[in-house]
């Protein structure tokens, strides 16, 4: 995750307008990234919820200032498999698995060669 940086109040004069704003961001600023995290995720939780009809992409590019650790989790998880191939693939090696001669097999080990035949390259 990026590092979260903390403004520098020496960056402005005493006098100058923005003097009092970087002392209060630096008071609010978490001192390490973990609680940065979860200071981020705090403020998204109190996000109201999307509706349905509304893009995420969208939502998360407009917030990636205001959730930079988030939007980078986001981008490397935010995947979504847009087809029902893989499923149908799982039911077919499963009704292959479970031909007459493997009838007597339980559902445990049914379930372990499923996982070994679809996450193997043979």
């Amino acid at each position: 995750m990026p590092a979260v940086e903390a403004v520098q109040p020496e960056s402005c004069p005493n006098h100058s307008i923005w003097f009092e704003f970087d002392q209060e961001v630096v008071r609010q600023t978490p001192d390490n990234p973990t609680a940065a995290g979860i200071v981020e995720l705090d403020k998204y939780l109190q996000e109201p919820l999307l509706k349905r009809t509304e893009d995420p992409l969208k939502w998360w590019h407009a917030r990636r200032n205001i959730y930079p650790l988030l939007f980078h989790y986001v981008l490397k998880r935010h995947n979504l498999v847009a087809t029902s191939v893989p499923c149908e693939r799982i039911f077919s090696k499963a009704g292959y698995t479970l031909n007459d001669r493997r009838r007597r097999l339980t559902p445990k080990k049914v379930s372990q060669l499923l996982f070994i035949s679809c996450n193997s390259d043979i």
